[in-house]
């Protein structure tokens, strides 16, 4: 008979994956404190019941190495943990690729500038979440992964997953609009992102016009 890993059904755990923990990290007494911040998705999980869950994301500074273990402990007492970025790529993948090339293109909006920069910056930051979550979860666990921050992510873990011989669910959750792929198409890496968002077991969209696109 096929003996129960940890991870069975009952037991197995959660993953969140954005971009941002909903918590802030504050230097206090010599060591660090998790401060809970708010947010849209923030408010939308406020609302999660789940035995065993974890938090992964940028704690939105750049934490020198000798500091993380503190953070860690900090964050860990709120079911976080900290994937760490430099300020320069953290800043690449979020105000020059996500917020200034992805952010207008899902809005409909023209006059789009993409570089290769910002755009090498978007897939290493989601290279680096793929690393981390993969090396944190476990057979059978659920990952729920978070908006246009990390439209590569679901691909990227599935292949690292594969790699270990871990089986784990991938849910994605888009929080923004879907365009229609006449205006879409326009993006160089449209075909990237797609197959990346495209490695989810299931995709969330606020609308059915956002589905259909």
């Amino acid at each position: 008979m096929k003996t129960m890993t940890p991870n069975a059904q009952n037991q197995r755990k959660l993953i969140i994956a954005s971009n941002r923990l909903p918590l802030s990290v504050k230097p206090k007494n010599g060591t660090y404190e998790a401060i809970p911040s708010s947010g849209g998705l923030v408010t939308a999980l406020k609302g999660l019941s789940y035995a065993d869950y974890l938090w992964l994301g940028w704690p939105g500074v750049e934490i020198n190495e000798r500091d993380r273990g503190s953070v860690d402990e900090a964050l860990a007492k709120e079911n976080a943990a900290a994937v760490y970025l430099d300020e320069s790529l953290a800043q690449n993948h979020y105000n020059g690729f996500s917020n200034g090339v992805l952010w207008p293109t899902l809005h409909y909006q023209s006059e789009v500038s993409f570089d290769n920069e910002t755009w090498d910056a978007y897939q290493r930051v989601n290279s680096i979440f793929a690393d981390r979550i993969s090396e944190e979860a476990a057979d059978g666990d659920l990952i729920w992964v978070h908006d246009y921050h990390l439209l590569l992510l679901p691909q990227l873990l599935r292949g690292r997953l594969c790699a270990q011989n871990k089986r784990c669910p991938i849910g994605y959750s888009l929080h923004t609009p879907f365009p229609a792929d006449d205006f879409w198409r326009g993006l160089p890496v449209q075909k990237q992102l797609l197959d990346g968002v495209l490695g989810s077991d299931i995709i969330g969209f606020h609308t059915d016009e956002y589905k259909t696109n």
